[in-house]
């Protein structure tokens, strides 16, 4: 079995939990760099 990474976005919205996939990546880099293209 391998490892996987997966990104998610959580927040909070009118007192509800959200949270929004945003992709499975095969490393922890790959996933860091999504994450950072994201908040740019």
């Amino acid at each position: 079995m391998e490892t996987v990474f997966t990104l998610q976005h959580a927040y909070e919205l009118d007192g509800h939990d959200e949270v929004k996939f945003i992709g499975v990546y095969a490393t922890s880099a790959y996933a860091s760099g999504e994450r950072m293209s994201v908040a740019a």
